[in-house]
């Protein structure tokens, strides 16, 4: 079976959720960002893959286009056109799970989100990307206060 959920729901032990069933997705991608999003529609238009047979795994609600804010600094762009909600950028047809992948089992072909669910994949395709760290930069925390005020301000 492709992408369907047969888990009856999850149940409920010590505050954790475990479900009965792994949800099967022949092509899994962890990361959102311009990689996943591209290797995906890249994937979506070989003959033969169909775009069901596609998983994002993005925990991010916004994607932020990293060359763009180059441009933000320079005058160049606003900032609204840099950032953008990570569901408005995958192709139609794919699923997108908003969880954090927490384990992958590369022998058993299966991932575990942050809430329990079990995945399983044919195919795995790891773009992770990058997550900025502003407090190893000295002299960042003033820069970091602007980024995050311009981000409030444009996508509240």
């Amino acid at each position: 079976m492709i992408s369907k959920n047969l888990s009856k729901g999850p149940i409920s032990q010590s505050g954790k959720k475990f479900f009965g069933t792994a949800i099967h997705t022949p092509i899994c991608i962890i990361g959102g960002g311009t990689g996943g999003l591209n290797v995906a529609g890249q994937l979506s238009r070989q003959e033969g893959v169909l775009k069901h047979h596609i998983r994002i795994f993005e925990p991010n609600r916004f994607h932020h286009y990293q060359p763009g804010w180059t441009m933000v600094g320079g005058g160049l762009l606003e900032p609204s056109k840099a950032v953008r909600y990570t569901h408005k950028l995958v192709p139609k047809g794919i699923a997108l799970t908003s969880l954090s992948v927490v384990s992958i089992d590369p022998e058993k072909n299966l991932i575990v989100t942050e809430d329990g669910q079990e995945y399983t994949y044919e195919q795995l395709v790891v773009a992770a990307g990058i997550v900025m760290d502003w407090a190893k930069i000295p002299g960042s925390r003033n820069q970091f206060f602007t980024y995050l005020c311009l981000h409030l301000h444009y996508f509240k």
